[in-house]
């Protein structure tokens, strides 16, 4: 799944301070809105051709939620999205 920057992103999250790529894996930063109203934080994902195939054979998607706990969150396929043009 590949990040993507919208037109709505405020925000783009760096990896965590504490984040070492040897013993975690590559980080790289996520673009995201913050919504105040809602008091959420969305991402949006663009599957590869390769994710698209793998769903189309009945594959699941995985959320990994890295720290302590798990937040609540959602996962959703949303009806419209205005990609950034910048």
């Amino acid at each position: 799944m590949i990040p993507v920057k919208t037109a709505r992103t405020t925000h783009d999250l760096g990896r965590p301070a504490n984040w070492n790529e040897e013993r975690d894996g590559k980080c790289i930063s996520l673009p995201v809105v913050r919504d105040n109203e809602q008091n959420v934080w969305m991402s949006y994902w663009q599957p590869s051709q390769q994710d698209v195939e793998k769903l189309r054979n009945g594959a699941m998607i995985k959320l990994t939620v890295f720290g302590i706990g798990q937040p609540p969150v959602a996962i959703e396929v949303p009806e419209e999205v205005v990609l950034y043009a910048g």
